[in-house]
């Protein structure tokens, strides 16, 4: 029986073409050849690569299988998924603001406007070096108007770095509970996500993240979020067991904030670019409105979770199980 490769462990191409080699000048046709020199050499660096190659995927594919060993993001997103820990996704900078709004009375009346409204939307700018910021407020925000003097205060107001985008599904199959995102760069803790019965209805539920399915049943309005390939998420609504099942002929509309992360900390000079509705439908346009005092710069903004603080926090949150005892469950939380 001709004897066989004993070295099947090295990664090195040239080990390998010397194992290649070595068992071939076990071979009585072989034992004085000269691989080097002759036509040879080619056929031993053609099995030699095709070797090199294999183990290589092997180890790779072994090594993903991991959460310690794995580099590749999603494969890591994955492992930590069975751990029940959903990466922190990027963090839109926040800067507060202060500013009023002058209305003019109704009609030929000497009444002013009961309220204004700033509609959610990017209706604040920035420029920081030459490079501009979009700031949005998430929700509409409704104040009330001082009747004698017309003016309409908007104290402390939160505004945040990034585009208000929003987009609709159809429920057209209730077995699917899954929807993607189709966008990545959001800031997760502004997703806002709610239900109507069908596309003509004005009924709205909203839904909330679920994180811990304590207290849990068939009727809560909630949804799972996870993070999938490419940076982006995936929206699971509950089957009637845990979280309200879906409806047939339902819409889903879901509001989100597309950020720039870490990179709009900084800006601390506003102007308004949108525009001001009062409750006698009045509007307001960006060119009549006074200017912005900043109460606090745009900070806070932060990249997506790195890899190595998935590798770091997944199993540290998994055996706390989201108890508060030990020094390392109250960081993991």
């Amino acid at each position: 029986m001709p004897a066989i490769p004993s070295n099947l462990t090295s990664l090195d191409f040239s080990e390998i073409k010397e194992s290649i080699k070595s068992y071939m000048r076990t071979r009585t046709e072989f034992t004085d050849y000269d691989f080097e020199g002759s036509a040879a050499s080619y056929l031993l660096d053609v099995l030699a690569y095709n070797t090199y190659y294999s183990a290589f995927n092997a180890n790779m594919a072994m090594n993903e299988a991991f959460l310690e060993s794995a580099t590749i993001r999603d494969n890591v997103v994955k492992i930590a998924k069975q751990l029940n820990y959903t990466p922190r996704s990027i963090k839109a900078a926040k800067a507060c603001v202060a500013f009023s709004v002058q209305t003019t009375f109704v009609g030929a009346s000497t009444t002013y406007p009961s309220t204004v409204t700033i509609p959610a939307g990017d209706v604040f700018v920035s420029s920081v070096d030459g490079r501009a910021f979009t700031f949005t407020v998430p929700e509409q925000i409704t104040q009330m108007v001082d009747q004698q003097t017309g003016i309409a205060s908007f104290n402390k107001t939160i505004i945040y770095q990034g585009n208000l985008l929003s987009y609709e599904y159809d429920v057209v199959d209730v077995k699917k509970r899954k929807y993607e995102i189709p966008v990545d760069n959001i800031d997760t803790d502004l997703l806002y996500v709610s239900i109507s019965p069908n596309a003509q209805s004005e009924e709205i539920d909203t839904y909330n993240k679920i994180t811990n399915i304590v207290n849990v049943d068939g009727t809560t309005r909630g949804y799972f979020l996870e993070e999938t390939d490419d940076l982006r998420y995936t929206i699971i609504f509950g089957d009637g067991i845990i979280g309200k099942k879906l409806e047939n002929g339902a819409k889903i509309t879901v509001r989100y904030i597309v950020t720039d992360g870490a990179e709009g900390n900084g800006p601390a000079s506003f102007t308004y670019a949108g525009s001001t509705a009062s409750s006698s439908n009045q509007i307001q346009l960006p060119s009549v409105t006074p200017t912005i005092t900043t109460v606090s710069a745009a900070a806070n903004g932060g990249n997506i979770e790195s890899i190595d603080s998935i590798k770091y926090f997944a199993p540290r949150l998994y055996s706390s199980q989201y108890r508060a005892v030990t020094a390392r469950d109250y960081e993991s939380v």
